[in-house]
């Protein structure tokens, strides 16, 4: 009889010292707030913040070596912060009235951080896999924040919002996924965004800068080894950008897109399937329109590039197979440019100096070149190349 009281003493003095591994501390100021916080495993620590009213905060750890806190000031603010694996860390901080928080980390190694300063803006954390870090800033009110981290990878997304209205969403499936949006910057206009990142697949990376107010901006990598998508909007509103990479085959896509643009009402659009090609389109103005096309069934080693500086001019460029050249320059106000290229190895160049210009270019077959140069205002020029290793040569009032 004594035996067995001695061994169930000690198991009770193990259970107990196993409990005492997790620490919780919290401290609550003001009326109505609540707080639940839940334990299980080993050396997991917890700590809870609430300034104000009726703020929620719910706190739940189960693994090893979880660490958590958050700090609520302000009234009717909300948090919820889970982990379920070891070495995770999630901190929440938000100072205002009617935030929400919801960070959920499933995994090793994860780093979550939302901060919210401002009135009702809404964060969301969602990470599953392995070596993930999240961070979300919101300075503004209004602002929502989407992030989500699949399985087993190198992830790491963070999205920094100042002023009202904006949205960033950004999803990331696979490894080694780096995606990065920053709105706003601070002045009294720079509200309304929206960002929106999407990738699946390996080793890529996403960039969206919107400083300004009312721009767009849509990425997504399907699929994709190595690809990179820029997007930069700064100095004006109302721009929208999408972009869109993915690869038809085995091995490394390596494709580059980049998109910058200044000014007011610019549409650009890229989209880009197969492996290292290269779009890039800069917009200097306003009501400026561009697209680019490479491989609509797959198509590698492109290039195509746009630049318009003016406002109210359109070019548009579609690539179809492999090692061709596009580009396009506009200088001046309302011209039009068009390229189009089926074959292998063709160039395609069209200079518009001035205003009111109209080119098109066509090629069809290998090895062909077709360069348009147009200065003063209201020139017309039309190229069309069938088979192989053709040149055309186009000067129109050009300096």
């Amino acid at each position: 009889m004594k035996r067995i009281t001695f061994m169930l003493a000690a198991l009770l003095a193990a259970g107990y010292a196993h409990a005492q591994n997790n620490t919780s501390t919290l401290l609550q100021s003001g009326g109505t707030n609540n707080a639940d916080v839940t334990q299980t495993g080993l050396m997991n620590e917890a700590h809870g913040t609430q300034a104000g009213d009726g703020n929620d905060l719910k706190q739940s750890q189960n693994g090893r070596y979880n660490f958590e806190t958050s700090t609520q000031t302000g009234n009717g603010n909300d948090a919820v912060q889970s982990q379920n694996g070891r070495y995770n860390e999630a901190r929440s901080t938000q100072t205002g009235n009617d935030n929400t928080a919801t960070q959920t980390q499933v995994g090793l190694y994860h780093d979550a951080r939302i901060t919210s300063t401002g009135n009702s803006n809404t964060s969301t954390q969602t990470q599953a896999g392995l070596g993930n870090r999240a961070l979300g800033t919101q300075n503004g009110s209004n602002n929502t924040i989407s992030q989500t981290q699949g399985l087993i990878g190198g992830n790491e997304a963070s999205a920094r919002q100042i002023g009202d209205r904006n949205s960033a969403t950004q999803t990331q499936l696979g490894e080694l996924n780096q995606a990065t949006i920053v709105q706003g910057d601070g002045t009294p206009i720079d509200g309304d965004n929206t960002a929106t990142q999407y990738q699946t697949g390996s080793l890529n990376s996403a960039t969206a800068r919107q400083l300004g107010g009312r721009n767009t901006s849509h990425q997504e990598q399907l699929e994709a080894i190595g690809d990179e998508a820029t997007v930069i909007q700064e100095g004006g509103n109302d721009n929208y950008a999408r972009q869109s990479q993915r690869r038809v085959s085995e091995g490394n896509s390596l494709n580059l897109a980049r998109i910058q643009q200044v000014g007011n009402r610019n549409h650009a659009e890229q989209d880009q399937i197969g492996s290292r090609n290269d779009s890039r389109a800069l917009q200097a103005g306003s009501d400026n329109y561009s697209t680019q096309t490479i491989g609509i069934g797959g198509s590698d080693d492109n290039v195509a590039s746009v630049l318009q500086r003016g406002n109210g001019n359109r070019a548009e460029q579609v690539i179809i197979n492999d090692e061709n050249k596009q580009t396009i320059e506009q200088e001046g106000n309302n011209s039009r440019a068009y390229q189009y290229t089926n074959g292998f190895r063709n160039e395609a160049y069209i200079d518009q100096d001035g205003d009111g210009h109209l080119a098109r270019q066509t090629q069809i077959g290998n090895e062909n070149s077709a360069k348009v140069w147009q200065g003063a205002s209201g020139q017309n020029s039309t190229i069309e190349q069938y088979g192989n290793n053709n040149t055309a040569n186009v000067h129109q009032d050009h300096p």
